[in-house]
């Protein structure tokens, strides 16, 4: 998928997604997620099986219209970086922070 906005994207406060993302992936290696999707103030919690694989999605409030955007015209792509966290009921699990550089979520988890 090559979405031109995406590309464009410039998330304020970068380093709040992260560490959401780190949190995610601790809450779900440890079973404590309950896949349920949330609302947060400044994000929601979006969960979805695409391409055989439960995704975890973050999205920051400001991009939500480009997410389900995407979400709708790519329904068989990824929509971002994901990293695979485990399996549940025989599903893989992946986690992806919309909008957030791959580079810096990479980054966040071999800290």
């Amino acid at each position: 998928m090559k979405l031109k906005e995406l590309e464009n994207v410039n998330v304020a406060h970068k380093e709040f997604y992260i560490n959401v993302f780190e949190s995610l992936v601790r809450k779900i290696r440890n079973n404590q997620f309950d896949f349920n999707d949330d609302s947060k103030e400044k994000y929601i919690i979006a969960n979805e099986i695409r391409l055989n694989s439960h995704f975890v999605h973050i999205v920051p409030r400001e991009l939500i219209p480009l997410f389900n955007k995407v979400r709708w015209d790519y329904p068989e792509d990824f929509l971002g970086f994901s990293v695979l966290v485990g399996k549940r009921m025989g599903t893989e699990v992946r986690v992806c922070c919309f909008g957030i550089p791959c580079s810096l979520l990479t980054k966040s988890l071999i800290r």
